[in-house]
Formats: structure tokens, C-alpha cells, sequence
């Protein structure tokens, strides 16, 4: 309420006490929006430059690495090495079994490979033929026939084919030994490289995966300060509180005071 000499003024004051107090009540409900929006812009700009700079490191450590698909160049050389691993084991086999049979060359008789040649076991049975045949020749013409004679120049011939067969069996053996430690080498050499090459991959994915972790937690801070930041600053926008004038004052028809007929009667 307001009192005054002017019914003109009279309304126009109460009316302006109305209207200061809405702005007043709005302005306490704006204000701290206000504050808050600026508060938010300013931590919005800092989650966007550690998002930038999280998917910079991200990008850069890609590129130092020459890695985009770590997974499936990890699942790429793991494989390989599982092979290289597999025909380390069948080449130590052959290592194995190549061994055996120089150890058991004294006996060449007695070798896999030699009993089971063709050509070994058919100069054998030449020479068993021709022992008998020769046998039979020194005892009905005896040793210095020409016949008899032959008969040991072609067996002595025949066992020098067969040791000379037996021998080139076990030079074979040798070599083939020599030849699957050469492999085992190579292969364990092998190996390594790879088991050196799988590990720094997985270092690689490693970080990787950090950095591309970093990415996520600073694209989710990011989309939520952005979001709580369009939100207070469309608060700080508002232009309605929860007080309105119902029944704005109008110009007074009499006054209030004095009362003329009642100060009349008194």
C-alpha cells in the first residue's frame, strides 16, 4: 500500500513497488545462473582442451607406432608364432631321430634306412648268390680257376658297392642331422624375434588402450559439463518468477482521507 496526495502518483508508486519487487525476485533467481554459466563456460573450455589433447596423444602414438588395428596385427603375429613354435617341435623331432641313427651308425648293418634300401638289400642278395656260386666253385675248381677268380673279383666289386652305399646312407644321415640343427637354430632364432615383436606389441596396445581410455573419460566429462553448461545458461536467460501482480493498482476514484462526513457527524 501507499499513501499519497496524488491518485495518479499514488497508483504509479504501488505499481513500481510491485514491479521492483518481481525484478528484484527475479534477478535473485537469474544471478546465481548467471555466476553459473560463466563458471560452466569456463569449465567447458577446459574439457574440451583435454579432450583435444587426449585425442591428440592418442593420434600421435598411433602414428609413432605405424599401428591403427593393434588387435588384429596382435592376433597376426601371435599365430605366427604359434607356428614358428610348431615346427620348432617338429624340427627338434627330426633333430632327435637324426641323432638316434648317428649314434647308431657304428653299426650300419643295424640302421632303419639301410636295411629298408632297395638297392642295399638287392646287392645283398647279389652277394649271397654269388658267395653260394663261389663257394660252390672253389670246391669243384677250386681257387686259382679263372672262374673262380671272376666269381671273387665281381663279389669283392659288389661289396664295395654296398659299402659305398651303406656309407652314402650314413652321410646322408649325417647331413640330414646337421641340417635340422641348422633349422632348430634358425627356427629358436626365430622365435625370439617374434616373441620380441608379440611383446612390444602388446606394450603398444597397452598404451594405446590407455590413451584411448583417456579419449572416452574426457569425452564423457566433456558432453556432461557441456551439457549442465547449456542448462544454466538457458537458466540465466529466464525472464519468469514465481510472483505476478494479479490486480495491478488503479487511480482512486475518492481519498482514503479525510473522511469529510464523518468528520462532519463527529
Amino acid at each position: 500500500s501507499f499513501v499519497g496526495t496524488d491518485p495518479t502518483v499514488t497508483a504509479s508508486v504501488t505499481n513500481a513497488f510491485a514491479q521492483a519487487y518481481i525484478d528484484v525476485n527475479l534477478e535473485l533467481k537469474v544471478e546465481p545462473a548467471r555466476q553459473n554459466a560463466t563458471w560452466f563456460e569456463s569449465q567447458t573450455r577446459q574439457a574440451r582442451d583435454k579432450l583435444e589433447a587426449a585425442q591428440q596423444a592418442f593420434s600421435s602414438q598411433q602414428q609413432k607406432s605405424g599401428v591403427i588395428a593393434v588387435e588384429e596385427r596382435l592376433d597376426y603375429e601371435t599365430t605366427k608364432l604359434s607356428e614358428l613354435s610348431t615346427q620348432l617341435t617338429a624340427a627338434q623331432g627330426l633333430t632327435s631321430d637324426s641323432h638316434s641313427k648317428r649314434v647308431s651308425a657304428g653299426d650300419a648293418g643295424t640302421l632303419t634306412d639301410v636295411m629298408q634300401s632297395p638297392l642295399v638289400n638287392s646287392l645283398k642278395t647279389e652277394i649271397a648268390k654269388l658267395e653260394s656260386k663261389l663257394d660252390e666253385s672253389n670246391v669243384n675248381l677250386g681257387k686259382n680257376h679263372p672262374q673262380t677268380q671272376r666269381a671273387e673279383s665281381e663279389l669283392a666289386s659288389l661289396r664295395g658297392k654296398l659299402d659305398s652305399e651303406t656309407r652314402k646312407i650314413v652321410r646322408s644321415i649325417d647331413t640330414s642331422y646337421q641340417v635340422s640343427k641348422q633349422k632348430e637354430k634358425e627356427l629358436r632364432e626365430a622365435i625370439e624375434t617374434q616373441k620380441s615383436r608379440v611383446l612390444s606389441l602388446n606394450r603398444q596396445r597397452d598404451e594405446i588402450s590407455v590413451l584411448k581410455r583417456d579419449v572416452e573419460s574426457a569425452q564423457r566429462a566433456f558432453e556432461g559439463v557441456s551439457q549442465r553448461s547449456a542448462q544454466t545458461r538457458l537458466e540465466s536467460l529466464s525472464v519468469q518468477t514465481n510472483a505476478v501482480v494479479l490486480n495491478p493498482a488503479t487511480e482512486p476514484a475518492t481519498p482514503s482521507s479525510p473522511k469529510t462526513t464523518l468528520n462532519i457527524l463527529a
